[in-house]
């Protein structure tokens, strides 16, 4: 099994990255030709693996065409240069980019000028001022027709919203553009697109809400449990980064581990295997859905999904397989994502983890301090694994995130959990604030602490 997926993985990943990288330069575009040829030998030559090779140019052709899909040119009647408003729908959730301004993700749905309205159809970003958001906390909202005044503000995934404002100064007065980004002024959020979507967003407020409560230690919770770094110092970020464990603070893989770890733990008085299995799915998908998409996120669900049908099943499943069939499907699912830094570095990290990692710990293994030599080796199997993906990306590496990661990693995970359970207990019995505020504020301390002495290496 783990063979053919590997080869429908070999095809599906040649077709999709080949077509984008073959037009970067000649080199790459010979190379590209050169590989051709031999898939193409092999295709002819191996005829037990024909079917094989042709699901994945079959998968590798049906990626590209989900990728041009989603990446196509705005279309509307009306010129960009001319549009003052969007009505759009928020995709992902406000990302800060720094003190002075947030990114949106959003679908248009129509665009207006002074004197013309018109239907549009295509994916922008959208760059807010921290400031207007700010003073929107008590945001106008039209429901039914009719504008009223609400004291929760939801600017979240699933909102429908007028952003007033023009797009990039840059822009030709073309009727169709690639990845323009529109510049807001001021806007009026108008319904959600769906009940659900609206309760994930009121859910999301109440958590924030709650851990913004537990002082410095809940903006940290912020960022593991939701993803959002609105109120994280951004001395505290930069002090992440130097120490190598800015991979901690992004929505990962890391962090469904631990909630998986954590659901098998409370759930031990269920006696069988298979309600192990379902609450875990359920634990993973319910995080994944209030934290948002991210590609990490969602190639640790897909191992999870993965895993847990072989598991069920009986299917004799190795980690190689879940791997290869884990990234064949996600570029089919996310073809945008396939270029992003968490999608490469995650599944770069996992790689290292899987084929490295086992020979570091050969090198290294010591009886009487196993666990020890087992962590430090995940650890460096994973930095080792991003090292190729760090020079492309960013010019370096950094060798520190592995030992700060062997301290920092299970602090954090503790941490992690706390917030969780710290969560349920405060919505049960809100007078449990303070408890909760006193050991979670503590153990940030700590955290903290590990991660400024990393940070001066």
């Amino acid at each position: 099994m783990k063979k053919s997926i590997e080869i429908i993985a070999t095809y599906e990943l040649f077709i999709f990255y080949g077509f984008f990288l073959k037009e970067k330069s000649n080199t790459l575009k010979y190379i590209f030709y050169f590989i051709s040829l031999i898939l193409i030998i092999f295709l002819i030559l191996a005829k037990e693996y024909r079917k094989y090779c042709i699901s994945g140019i079959l998968a590798g052709l049906l990626a590209l065409s989900c990728f041009n899909k989603q990446n196509a040119q705005i279309k509307s009647i009306l010129p960009l240069a001319k549009a003052e408003c969007i009505y759009c729908e928020i995709i992902s959730s406000p990302q800060k980019i720094n003190e002075n301004y947030y990114s949106i993700n959003v679908k248009l749905i129509s665009m207006n000028s002074k004197n013309l309205s018109c239907y549009a159809n295509g994916k922008i970003k959208v760059i807010v001022k921290s400031k207007i958001i700010q003073n929107n906390q008590k945001s106008k909202t039209i429901i039914k027709e009719k504008l009223i005044e609400t004291n929760q503000f939801f600017l979240d995934t699933g909102a429908l919203i007028y952003f007033y404002g023009s797009f990039d100064k840059s822009i030709n007065d073309s009727f169709t553009n690639k990845n323009p980004v529109f510049f807001v002024n001021s806007f009026l959020i108008s319904e959600y697109k769906n009940n659900i979507l609206r309760m994930r967003a009121n859910f999301r407020f109440k958590i924030k809400k709650i851990l913004l409560s537990l002082s410095e230690s809940g903006t940290l919770l912020v960022v593991l449990l939701l993803g959002s770094k609105d109120y994280l110092a951004g001395s505290l970020n930069l002090l992440f980064q130097r120490a190598g464990l800015a991979h901690v603070l992004a929505l990962s893989g890391l962090h469904i581990s631990v909630m998986c770890a954590f659901t098998q733990k409370t759930a031990d008085f269920f006696y069988k295997r298979k309600n192990h299995i379902f609450l875990m799915i359920l634990a993973s998908t319910f995080f994944v859905f209030i934290a948002g998409t991210q590609p990490s996120l969602v190639r640790a669900l897909l191992f999870i999904y993965i895993k847990s049908i072989c598991s069920f099943y009986g299917i004799n499943c190795k980690k190689g397989a879940i791997f290869y069939l884990s990234i064949c499907i996600h570029i089919l699912i996310q073809p945008l994502m396939a270029f992003s830094v968490s999608f490469l570095l995650s599944y770069s990290a996992v790689f290292g983890i899987m084929y490295i990692s086992p020979y570091i710990l050969e090198l290294f293994n010591n009886k009487k301090s196993h666990r020890i030599s087992e962590s430090l080796s995940v650890s460096a199997g994973a930095q080792i694994g991003t090292i190729p993906f760090q020079f492309l990306l960013f010019e370096y590496f950094s060798l520190i995130g592995i030992f700060s990661s062997f301290v920092a990693v299970p602090l954090i995970s503790l941490f992690f959990i706390l917030g969780i359970f710290a969560i349920i207990i405060i919505l049960i019995f809100p007078e449990s604030l303070i408890f909760f505020k006193t050991i979670l504020s503590f153990l940030y301390e700590v955290i903290v602490a590990v991660v400024r002495f990393f940070s001066r290496f």
